[in-house]
């Protein structure tokens, strides 16, 4: 399984930007074709997707099984896409952007015993006005 190397993604306040996690996942020969209604949960994909910072890491969005958990600063702002695996896309949908989320986030790709990840820098520009 690889993930494609990301570039640094720049995005404006109160904007929407998707931070890139494309991978593709190589079939072994020895492992039968399952069905998604025969899958056992060690062959699901999992997705995680945390923000790097100074004394470790916050959790954003965790997604598996159909099932997705997201972080209290995080929650209805973020998004994957809904079938990850069969498009080979994990990229994080974040909607509007504040200044504290400029930084360095980490996208981790689990299936079965394989396990990979990138990193993606988030810059955050721009004015924020109060308006009345």
């Amino acid at each position: 399984m690889t993930v494609e190397k990301a570039a640094p993604v720049s995005g404006s306040l109160a904007g929407r930007v998707v931070l890139p996690c494309h991978f593709s996942i190589t079939p072994t020969t020895h492992t039968p074709t399952l069905t998604p209604s025969t899958q056992g949960p060690e062959d699901q994909l999992r997705i995680k997707w945390s923000k790097v910072e100074g004394d470790g890491e916050r959790v954003v969005l965790v997604a598996h099984g159909g099932v997705i958990k997201v972080g209290q600063e995080y929650k209805g702002r973020v998004s994957v896409p809904s079938h990850p695996q069969a498009v080979g896309d994990a990229s994080l949908i974040v909607v509007h952007l504040r200044a504290s989320d400029a930084g360095l986030y980490r996208c981790e790709v689990m299936h079965g015993m394989e396990d990979t990840q990138d990193t993606v820098h988030l810059n955050v520009s721009g004015e924020w006005t109060h308006t009345r």
